[in-house]
């Protein structure tokens, strides 16, 4: 069963060409989605982002790496060169370049890679928790303080001048981002002509409106064409592609697993030590007089000159402050934790000391053998 549902649109909006791409193939990682946004004259810039995409799909469904990064990064810097080639080999296509934004939804947790203005955004319950920064000449203006809000950079002059692009350079730097996901979370990938259009909080907003993947992105593409063609249009291509997990990343899943563990093993140690306690705190209350009845009785017999019988004597009871030293949860299953709880706590009731002594020793953590090369590392010193 797919653990996803994904759907996705590429609208001209007001242009005579549309230079964006999106494609989507499933893979032996997981679910792979991939935007792009061509430039360049001519057919330039629509070649280019078809063939970005369609490298980047060949290339990560065919990788011989178990690695999906190393996958994702390989593919995306193979188009990368290859957009290159193409471009300064055949002169109708000189000069193009491409924008890229890739999804890679494994099991474990979300791949997002872009290059460019193209963005990604995670959204949960209809928050925005995730979004990709651009590489662009205004964002590089916002983090140097040149700039104070998103709005100005919306607006300034060089607003579509980008710092990074496919295709113009032999390499290129490449940004991947690692993020965990829940069910019904929903992914975005967008060109410039939805996000710059709309603000994060308007976009947010038509989310939070549009819970089923195929309402929301017929929205998305709706309200940038109402509202640019209200202004005269010649707006930009719009494209979309959204991705809504049906399932938690497994890493969300076993840290829950986890949690949930460590919890149930903290109330047991915190009983046992409270129980433990209070039954060594009796047994100190009711041994002490005897023992000093003990003490009292032997200096008489000494001033008498006689000595006592010798007795075995009782062992000695592991006093409570020892306790949470001895008991750490390590390597050990949570049904062994429990189990060595209970069985300590049966010794304390029967009064078998001995027995419990020995099984404090039993359970008790012990430092690893030191490996050959600190052993031979410590008799040098």
């Amino acid at each position: 069963m797919q653990n996803y549902i994904q759907t996705q649109i590429s609208d001209i909006g007001g242009r005579q060409e549309n230079q964006d791409f999106a494609s989507f193939r499933g893979t032996k990682f997981g679910f792979l989605s991939v935007v792009c946004d061509g430039m360049g004259g001519a057919k330039g810039g629509s070649y280019a982002s078809q063939l970005a995409s369609q490298i980047v799909i060949d290339d990560i469904t065919n990788s011989a790496s178990d690695d999906p990064r190393n996958a994702l990064q390989n593919a995306v810097q193979k188009a990368n060169f290859e957009v290159f080639r193409v471009s300064i080999n055949d002169s109708k296509y000189k000069g193009m370049g491409t924008t890229i934004t890739v999804l890679l939804l494994t099991q474990e947790k979300a791949y997002i890679c872009h290059v460019g203005d193209s963005r990604v955004y995670q959204f949960r319950k209809g928050q925005k928790i995730y979004r990709t920064y651009d590489h662009s000449v205004v964002f590089r203006m916002l983090k140097e303080g040149i700039l104070k809000t998103e709005e100005q950079a919306r607006n300034h002059s060089r607003s579509n001048e980008l710092s990074r692009v496919l295709g113009i350079q032999p390499f290129v730097d490449i940004e991947i981002a690692e993020v965990t996901y829940q069910k019904d979370d929903i992914f975005l990938l967008c060109t410039d002509g939805i996000c710059g259009e709309l603000t994060d909080e308007q976009i947010e907003n038509i989310v939070r409106q549009n819970t089923i993947v195929d309402n929301l992105a017929n929205t998305l593409i709706k309200t940038v064409n109402q509202t640019c063609f209200a202004k005269g249009g010649g707006h930009d291509n719009l494209t979309v592609s959204l991705v809504q997990a049906k399932t938690n990343s497994n890493i969300i899943t076993s840290q829950a697993k986890n949690s949930n563990s460590l919890i149930y093993i903290s109330l047991m140690i915190v009983f046992f030590i409270i129980f433990v306690g209070a039954l060594l705190s009796n047994e100190y209350l009711r041994v002490r007089p005897l023992q000093m009845q003990n003490e009292t009785f032997k200096k008489t017999l000494d001033s008498l000159g006689v000595k006592p019988t010798e007795k075995e004597t009782k062992p000695p009871i592991t006093p409570l402050d020892s306790l949470q030293k001895i008991i750490k949860i390590k390597s050990d299953s949570l049904q062994q934790v429990t189990t060595d709880l209970k069985d300590v706590i049966k010794l304390v009731k029967e009064k078998k000391w001995a027995e419990y002594n020995k099984k404090l020793q039993e359970i008790q953590p012990t430092k690893p053998k030191a490996s050959a090369s600190e052993a031979t590392e410590g008799q040098k010193n």
